[in-house]
């Protein structure tokens, strides 16, 4: 459950947990990432075009000050054992 800034309660799926030193521990994933974003921001500098990366962090960090998590286990288990958005 989530609670929006009006204090209505909502439901919310949690569908991947927040791993805040992820990169770390895919480092073939981080490295294929960057690999693919050096790779496009040279095409569009080759046509005089501009490149926007944007970044969405991950639903459990951002919604997490508003979750009200099942117990203190679910909590831990998808938000890297502290509050998510921390």
């Amino acid at each position: 459950m989530f609670e929006d800034r009006s204090g209505q309660l909502g439901q919310l799926f949690v569908d991947y947990s927040y791993v805040p030193d992820e990169p770390a521990r895919e480092p073939l994933g981080m490295a294929e990432t960057r690999k693919a974003i050096e790779e496009g921001y040279n095409l569009c500098q080759s046509r005089e075009v501009k490149l926007l990366v944007i970044f969405i962090p991950i639903k459990v960090r951002v919604m997490g000050p508003y979750v009200r998590f099942n117990d203190e286990n679910d909590r831990n288990s998808l938000s890297a054992g502290r509050q998510a958005g921390q």
